[in-house]
Formats: structure tokens, C-alpha cells, sequence
């Protein structure tokens, strides 16, 4: 596509502010595209650390487990603390909250 628009500048079928206005607009198209790419493998990781994590929980013993929570909700909390997103600090927050209920048992013996 650069090498068309190149020739097409050469040609003048374009002028040099039309060319670097494609130019532009290619070279931000090609920056979402690796942008999308890093997110897309951060996510894979996330998942990938979060699948581990849950493997590990499965064979602690409940000591462990609480340990566990407790360092995860701990993290969580500092992230929700420096997080500018609000949706993201709350889903942060949320979490965290849930773990230290998960810690003390809360909710299960509101349910029975």
C-alpha cells in the first residue's frame, strides 16, 4: 500500500499533504493493530497466571489457601488504590473484598 501511494505521489495523482495524511493514517492503523496484539497477549498471560493460580489453590491445604487469599486481596487493594479507571478500581476493589470474605468464610453461614 505505501509503495502504491509512493507511486501515485511520483505520478501526481496525489499530492505530497494527501500522501502524508495516508501515510498517517497506515502508520496508526499499524499502531492499533500491535497495541490490540499486546493486549490480546496480556490477556493470555493473565488467564494463563490466573489458571495456575487456581490449580495451586485446589491442592493447598486451608491455611494455605487463606495465606493465599489474603496476599491476592492485599495486591488487589494497592492496584485498586493507584488504578485512575473507576471500572477498573471497583472490579479491583470487588475482588479484593471478595477474597478477605472468602478468608473469614462470610457468606456461607448466611446462607444456612
Amino acid at each position: 500500500m505505501r509503495e502504491k501511494l509512493r507511486e501515485m505521489l511520483e505520478q501526481g495523482m496525489i499530492t505530497q499533504s494527501e500522501y502524508d495524511i495516508q501515510i498517517d493514517a497506515l502508520n496508526l492503523r499499524d499502531q492499533r493493530i500491535a497495541d490490540e496484539a499486546v493486549r490480546a497477549q496480556m490477556r493470555e498471560d493473565e488467564e494463563s497466571r490466573l489458571q495456575d493460580w487456581k490449580d495451586e489453590i485446589k491442592v493447598a491445604s486451608l491455611s494455605t489457601i487463606k495465606k493465599m487469599c489474603k496476599q491476592r486481596a492485599g495486591v488487589m487493594n494497592a492496584f485498586a488504590a493507584i488504578e485512575p479507571d473507576y471500572y477498573e478500581r471497583n472490579e479491583l476493589s470487588t475482588t479484593a473484598r471478595r477474597l478477605n470474605g472468602a478468608i473469614r468464610g462470610a457468606g456461607v453461614g448466611s446462607a444456612f
